[in-house]
């Protein structure tokens, strides 16, 4: 199961305004564990939460709020264009599943399609896997 729901529970954030995102949308249906939550803010929100956090920048990363167990992104951080033209979706569309927005699955497949690395390759075959499972 998720870790840090508690955690995200705390920042009270506007529903509507974010989702959760990365593994959490794995950990919810116990695919795989989580080490964090990320989630996905619209820009009215990260303005909000910038004012009170400090915003974290790295090379060749997006710029982060971290508050605990939390990391805090932008939600058109990236470029998921062609797979999803439009990413105000990974909010609009969140799933609501314990009473918190998770991406659906669909879209963060997508997402992942367009990430480089082992973690994004093993997370697209366990979604893979649960999509089968399902029908």
């Amino acid at each position: 199961m998720i870790k840090y729901l508690d955690e995200l529970r705390t920042l009270n954030l506007p529903k509507g305004k974010f989702s959760i995102f990365g593994s959490g949308p794995l950990a919810i249906r116990g695919l795989r564990e989580n080490n964090d939550i990320d989630i996905l803010v619209i820009h009215e929100l990260w303005n909000d939460l910038a004012d009170k956090y400090t915003v974290t920048s790295k090379i060749n990363r997006p710029d982060s709020i971290y508050v605990g167990h939390i990391q805090i992104l932008k939600f058109d951080y990236k470029d998921w264009q062609p797979l999803i033209k439009d990413p105000m979706v990974l909010i609009t569309e969140a799933e609501n599943i314990e009473n918190f927005p998770f991406v659906k699955l669909e879209h963060l497949l997508s997402c992942k399609k367009l990430m480089g690395g082992e973690k994004h390759i093993n997370d697209i075959a366990l979604i893979h896997k649960f999509n089968a499972s399902q029908k």
